[in-house]
């Protein structure tokens, strides 16, 4: 069982490594806070990529997409202070040496889960009453008994490997997009 269960059918990618993120927060929380901000990514990319209210810029790093306009008028203020807190959390992760501990790695999965349960309260098809209101802490695995932790240079080259792989998933969806009878979408302005 996991806090994130209610993400599997909708959103299976993200809950791919949501569960990840569970799985660090006790054996090597340098690598949890870094999948929760993939996660993250994960969650602001598809706000982009599937309601129509987000403008995609042409920059797609994180941080612009956290500060672009329409992501602000759509989000709750809080929803967008979490988002930062895990960005920035993530960022510390991958570029630096600085200890990262368990209560960090504890509350990058807390706000998470409090980001995810905004999306998919918000988006589910399914009945939003079913989603579990409350984080359960006592549903993070403990660490194995052999614990291997990543190096930040390990972390950044899966960073690197991801975002090469998203690169090549969005640039198949905008071919896909092309192919469909276009619409126009302009940016408020």
């Amino acid at each position: 069982m996991s806090n994130f269960t209610f993400l599997q059918v909708e959103w299976p990618e993200i809950y791919k490594t949501a569960l990840s993120v569970e799985g660090y927060v006790n054996s090597d929380p340098r690598t949890a806070c870094f999948h929760a901000r993939r996660a993250l990514e994960e969650m602001v990319n598809w706000l982009f990529d599937n309601d129509g209210s987000f403008y995609r810029p042409y920059d797609t790093g994180l941080a612009t997409l956290l500060n672009e306009f329409s992501f602000k008028d759509n989000t709750p203020y809080e929803i967008g202070s979490k988002c930062h807190y895990i960005r920035k959390l993530g960022n510390l992760a991958v570029h630096s040496n600085k200890n990262i501990d368990k209560r960090q790695s504890l509350s990058a999965v807390q706000e998470l889960y409090h980001l995810l349960y905004w999306l998919a309260r918000t988006y589910t098809k399914g009945d939003p009453k079913q989603i579990p209101t409350e984080f359960q802490e006592k549903l993070i695995p403990a660490p194995p008994k052999e614990i291997q932790q990543q190096t930040i240079k390990q972390l950044r080259l899966l960073d690197e490997e991801l975002q090469e792989k998203d690169s090549k998933l969005r640039e198949k969806e905008e071919l896909r997009q092309a192919e469909r009878p276009h619409r126009a979408r302009q940016s408020p302005g």
